[in-house]
């Protein structure tokens, strides 16, 4: 129905048990939002506009009107003059299909809107980055490869620098392993200091496919330590997928001194060759 919700609003007026008023019920016309598939805009210092935006939170006049999966056409209340819309981008953390998270570094979509019975709006998805999102890296492989500290001490496990149809590009990272170099732990080259972190979001972008899993996690200094420690398990996919890891609880502590995050895997039993693409690889924070 694109023209009329009808709210029954059931008000008993009782001044005994049996003596009671009914109202009327409540009408209210509606128009139609629709919007369409999502795209991330490209910016100087953050890299190719790959992203996972798998459904918007959607708010009228500062009112949720709930969380919808893509393309969407969504009802909103008509009424005399704009209505303010807001559209915040939702993306799965941790690889977790099942929920949405409002995505802390991208701009929300505002726009003001004259809502009028059974009319319908278009409004483009067209996300950015925020101004004071702070790229630690970004790992394209398209020039260059960071990923370069061996923390497995073995030099013949390392991510190649290959050329292959990527989802922006023309290069991407590769794990491979087989025979005796069956497992591999790397990182990057560079330490970033926690000095420099707000304490506020910390997430891991990169897309992936591959025939195997994979571990992602950090690197941390804390006093004189370094822990080491693994946050998610990847699975494998056969095609392109963007992944979205939130290391908040892990860097934005007040102790974390300098991070890191790495990067292991080892042949799954019952096979004898392992091969794992990444790229578009973005830490970012606030």
């Amino acid at each position: 129905m694109t023209g009329k919700i009808v709210v029954y609003t059931l008000l008993l007026l009782c001044t005994t048990a049996l003596s009671c008023t009914f109202l009327a019920p409540e009408e209210i016309t509606i128009g139609m939002l629709k919007i369409g598939d999502p795209s991330l805009q490209s910016s100087i210092g953050s890299g190719a506009p790959s992203h996972g935006i798998k459904d918007v939170w959607v708010y009228a006049d500062e009112q949720i009107l709930g969380v919808f999966g893509l393309p969407a056409a969504i009802p909103v209340e008509a009424k005399e003059g704009p209505t303010s819309l807001q559209i915040r981008a939702g993306i799965s953390p941790n690889g977790n299909n099942s929920s949405s998270i409002e995505y802390p570094f991208f701009d929300e979509i505002v726009t003001q809107q004259n809502i009028r019975p059974e009319e319908n709006i278009t409004v483009p998805l067209n996300f950015n980055y925020k101004r004071e999102a702070v790229f630690d890296f970004v790992a394209d492989f398209e020039q260059t490869n960071i990923f370069m500290d061996d923390v497995d001490g073995n030099a013949q496990t390392v991510i190649q620098r290959v050329e292959i149809a990527s989802p922006f590009g023309s290069f991407a990272g590769l794990i491979e392993l087989q025979g005796q170099n069956d497992a591999i732990e790397v990182t990057h080259t560079a330490r970033y200091l926690g000095a420099n972190n707000k304490k506020g979001s910390v997430f891991l972008e990169f897309d992936f496919k591959g025939d195997d899993n994979f571990f992602v996690g950090t690197i941390l200094e804390k006093g004189s330590n370094q822990v080491k420690a693994y946050k998610i398990l990847v699975t494998p996919s056969a095609e392109w997928k963007h992944f979205y890891l939130d290391l908040t609880d892990e860097i934005s502590k007040s102790d974390v001194l300098s991070y890191k995050v790495v990067f292991s895997s080892t042949i799954s039993p019952g096979k004898t060759k392992s091969t794992i693409y990444l790229d578009n690889i973005k830490l970012i924070h606030f």
